[in-house]
């Protein structure tokens, strides 16, 4: 405990349930025959095999020192030869997915890292911070921001219905302006947006999804195209409207136009997002 719990500064981290205040520690429970049922605390005597509880902030920090090289902050907790085996597959000659307790699986064409096990009563996942990643796997997403929950649900609904600026921001890129409401609307670059819960006067900030707009010959908001970078089966283009305003378009790769040519833009509102500018 002294040489790694203590170094991370893991303080609600422990092996044995005599080690915290019971009422501080989830119960267990299984669902069966139509209601929960607590199985109650229990462990093992070989504890290494299992039944290691933390909190959520100490296992993040855990996490966060791992992604940045053994590191927290200034201080450095884990020697690099240490990081590097954390990451590096036990025996990759049997299994070259399985890490230290991480394992390594290939979904829709991705390499993805994570943990997950279960108990009687008890199942867990733990995956990347990567947003798109969690998305990925995920059939449901809990963001956090600064310790707390801030929005949970289904991903689809997380990156459609995103509750504030930070969670848009985080689940994906956007196109981001700043102005004062006026007459119950915001004017941007990308048109006119309706505000309901922002009086006159408030600065509000308006966030675009990239792949909201779509390039239009001939309708929409002018604009000349600075830049089309391939992802692939999409591409980001990057537009310059009026005065040189730049906004982020992600297209189809049917659709690429050629760098400088003149479009024009169309705005799909449902993936327009409006919030107080203070909101980030």
């Amino acid at each position: 405990d002294t040489h790694l719990f203590d170094a991370f500064g893991m303080s609600h981290t422990g092996w044995h349930l005599s080690d915290f205040d019971p009422a501080s520690v989830a119960m267990p429970y299984a669902y069966t025959v139509g209601e929960h049922v607590a199985y109650g605390h229990y462990g093992y005597a070989d504890y290494p095999d299992g039944q290691l509880r933390s909190s959520i902030t100490d296992l993040s920090r855990f996490l966060a020192a791992i992604s940045n090289g053994g590191e927290i902050g200034e201080d450095r907790i884990l020697q690099p030869e240490t990081v590097d085996a954390l990451l590096s597959p036990q025996v990759p000659a049997v299994d070259d997915g399985q890490f230290v307790f991480w394992y390594r699986s290939d979904i829709a064409g991705r390499s993805v890292f994570g943990h997950n096990g279960g108990d009687r009563g008890v199942a867990t996942l733990m995956v990347t911070h990567d947003p798109e990643e969690a998305m990925l796997v995920a059939d449901r997403v809990a963001l956090m921001r600064d310790g707390r929950i801030v929005q949970e649900g289904p991903p689809d609904q997380l990156y459609r219905e995103p509750v504030d600026a930070f969670c848009a921001a985080f689940l994906g890129d956007v196109n981001r302006f700043e102005q004062a409401v006026q007459g119950g609307a915001v004017d941007t670059p990308l048109g006119r947006f309706a505000v309901s819960e922002l009086a006159d006067g408030e600065m509000a900030a308006v966030l675009v999804r990239p792949e909201a707009l779509t390039l239009d010959g001939g309708n929409g908001i002018p604009a000349r195209v600075q830049a089309v970078h391939s992802l692939g089966r999409s591409a980001r283009v990057e537009l310059a409207i009026g005065d040189g305003v730049g906004v982020r378009a992600r297209v189809p790769w049917q659709a690429l136009p050629e760098t400088g040519a003149e479009v024009h833009i169309a705005v799909d509102a449902a993936m327009v997002f409006v919030f107080r500018a203070a909101d980030r």
